[in-house]
């Protein structure tokens, strides 16, 4: 196979596993005062992961393809400034190519890992999906 086709393949695996890094402010989070002037509400929010869980799912486009959400990695802090800095938290999130596989041509050609142990005070992590 010559270089520039592996390069393609690569980047293209690449492209379906994009670990989408976003922020949902605490400040509209249920029982805080600007929720409740906005009325966004706990069902709301879990309406919100549905909705990202399944985002693919009812809209094949010709340009997503095979595009799915494996899973949603959340964050959530007790204070409405947050307990620790995104970055910290984001590190924990790792994607590595599995032992043996040279060209990855496949979600499964991956190990997700997240590093749950002795999270910062105040921060809970909950995977979906």
């Amino acid at each position: 196979m010559k270089k520039y086709q592996k390069n393609l393949i690569l980047a293209l695996v690449c492209f379906l596993i994009v670990m989408v890094l976003n922020f949902f402010l605490p400040r509209l989070l249920p029982g805080n005062p600007i929720a409740y002037l906005t009325g966004f509400s706990e069902e709301d929010l879990n309406l919100l992961w549905q909705a990202i869980l399944n985002m693919f799912e009812l809209d094949r486009s010709a340009a997503r393809g095979k595009m799915a959400t494996r899973s949603l990695i959340v964050f959530k802090h007790e204070s409405e400034f947050g307990n620790a800095p995104a970055w910290k938290l984001f590190e924990r999130v790792r994607v590595a190519r599995r032992e043996g596989v040279s060209v990855p041509r496949s979600y499964s050609d991956y190990e997700i890992a997240i590093d749950t142990e002795n999270l910062p005070e105040g921060v809970e992590c909950t995977v979906m999906g």
